[in-house]
């Protein structure tokens, strides 16, 4: 069950993005869950065209999906709002600044798919020749195709749109029934849903086969030579943006940063370089390790022009020490580091290395848990927490010697940190009796439990700020009006001395709101997406 923050995070969200009248759909399926149209109709008090209208949005921007469901002798629609989908819009900005990082018009055409949900090339071109930008036509097709080949797009279809949990259930119906089977034992069960994932698998690839189709090459024939052929993205297709792709990025970006609280830049651009070489998305995604990089592959990413050698420091013998030397020192640095960047597997022509995905971000996830400590109740907390991660179940005359600390302090923080749900308590009875004389307590961290106390508190923070820029422009409705007129803008000097201050002021508000919240989405991404 959803939190109650998270809807009303979502509900902001919905409203700033689509207004109050899909707001009041969505709130239906965020209250409800899985409705009827009826249902819908009955508690948002909206007339029949206007929730059309509202699921028809939701479900083009991949916010909420259908079901047809058979019941007594008729069959009903059902449909149900996508949490995660609507929590992914709030990252927006986060992908159009990773646009930097790809080719060409990539940051036009992923503003256009975001704002529109599942769009044809056709769409974006006429959407081009609409607005008088025809000659970037040719440059916009090769970074469509481009985006597509490198999975930043991937295609839709119309069955899309049906909930995947009810597409699986009739699949599995219909291999029952094609078998005859009326109760299933685990081992057919698993072996039917083996077969669909496998018919699913090979249903995306015939898809993916049919994004290109072959076009004759307009230059003339070469009597001595076969005419060329090459192929071109169909522009019929339906495309959406693969937000996983831009998770990574974003997520590489954050190790680099990590990288370079720990050591320097120049560790943070051998860590960025290997990154980038190392990220083989199709075959590699969700797994804790990165494709392996020797050492030669490594040293060619990596100009000697690039001055890392100017942030570190060798222990000279005769002469200064070379490029390889360099890259080699750093490479050991973060292999051997507690955040365990890389994992060194073999040691012949210098070794191959692996990035160690999942290790990078328990640990960044560890180090932001510790800092929300360090501010909350501060450093002896932190040392409390790290003692118990390392040293298991103890209890508090053991955390107090660990620790330097008093007892009575101990207890103190023990207490502030079980009450905020950072650390539990485990008892341990000595005999039948469970009273507290006979009672040993132990106390013990559970960092999945922690995480998902931090989660949430962040999704509270963030709706909090939803609340308070709301609240701001409430309370400067006449100046926010006055300022939006059509002869006031591009003309400020309109404005009395003191409407001057107050927009000034006003706008320094929301940039401290904004900053706020791109702080916090990037700590979500890390909590709750990063693997």
């Amino acid at each position: 069950m959803m939190s109650k923050h998270i809807v009303r995070l979502c509900r902001h969200i919905i409203l700033d993005d689509f207004g109050e009248y899909v707001d009041r759909v969505a709130k239906v399926l965020l209250e409800k869950g899985r409705v009827s149209f009826y249902t819908i109709r009955r508690l948002s008090q909206l007339d029949v065209r206007k929730i059309k209208e509202s699921l028809l949005i939701l479900i083009q921007h991949n916010l909420a999906y259908w079901a047809e469901i058979p019941e007594n002798n008729r069959s009903v629609v059902y449909y149900h709002i996508e949490i995660k989908e609507v929590l992914a819009r709030d990252r927006f900005g986060i992908y159009l600044r990773h646009c930097d990082e790809l080719t060409g018009h990539a940051y036009q055409i992923l503003l256009f798919l975001l704002l529109n949900g599942k769009v044809t090339l056709k769409s974006l071109i006429e959407e081009l020749e609409g607005i008088g930008k025809s000659d970037i036509i040719p440059d916009i097709k090769l970074c469509f195709t481009s985006l597509v080949d490198h999975s930043y797009l991937i295609p839709v279809q119309i069955s899309d749109t049906q909930s995947a949990l009810d597409k699986r259930n009739v699949a599995e119906a219909i291999k029952l029934r094609e078998q005859a089977i009326v109760l299933p034992t685990k081992k057919e069960l698993a072996e039917i849903r083996a077969r669909i994932d496998q018919d699913k698998r090979a249903s995306d690839e015939a898809v993916t086969q049919s994004l290109k189709r072959k076009a004759d090459d307009p230059r003339p024939l070469d009597p001595n030579k076969a005419q060329k052929t090459q192929e071109i993205l169909d522009e019929d297709i339906y495309f959406r943006v693969n937000y996983e792709r831009f998770n990574i990025l974003e997520r590489n970006a954050q190790i680099v940063s990590f990288a370079e609280e720990r050591f320097n830049k120049s560790a943070a651009h051998v860590m960025r370089m290997i990154l980038q070489n190392a990220n083989e998305w199709k075959s590699n995604y969700g797994k804790p390790e990165s494709v392996p990089l020797s050492f030669t592959t490594i040293v060619k990413m990596i100009s000697p022009s690039s001055g890392i050698a100017n942030e570190i420091v060798i222990k000279k013998e005769r002469e200064d020490p070379t490029h390889y030397q360099v890259l080699k020192h750093y490479l050991d640095i973060l292999a051997e580091n507690d955040a365990k960047f890389l994992r060194k597997k073999d040691d012949q022509m210098g070794g191959i290395y692996l990035v160690l995905y999942q290790d990078i971000c328990d640990k960044m996830k560890q180090t932001k848990v510790e800092s929300i400590l360090q501010e909350k109740y501060g450093r002896h907390s932190v040392r409390i927490f790290r003692i118990l991660l390392t040293k298991g179940k103890l209890d508090e005359h053991n955390i107090a010697r660990f620790a330097l600390l008093s007892y009575l302090e101990t207890r103190k923080l023990l207490n502030d940190l079980f009450l905020a749900d950072y650390i539990q308590l485990q008892e341990i009875p000595k005999g039948t009796e469970r009273t507290p004389s006979r009672t040993i307590f132990l106390w013990y961290v559970d960092l999945d439990n922690t995480y998902k106390k931090v989660l949430a508190d962040l999704y509270r923070s963030l709706a909090n700020l939803y609340d308070r820029r709301l609240y701001e422009c409430g309370k400067r409705q006449k100046l926010i009006e006055k300022r939006d007129r059509a002869s006031i803008i591009g003309n400020e000097a309109l404005l009395s001395e003191q409407e001057k201050q107050a927009a000034a002021v006003f706008e320094k508000v929301l940039e401290r709101i904004e900053r706020a919240e791109v702080r916090l989405v990037e700590l979500i991404m890390l909590m709750s997406d990063f693997k």
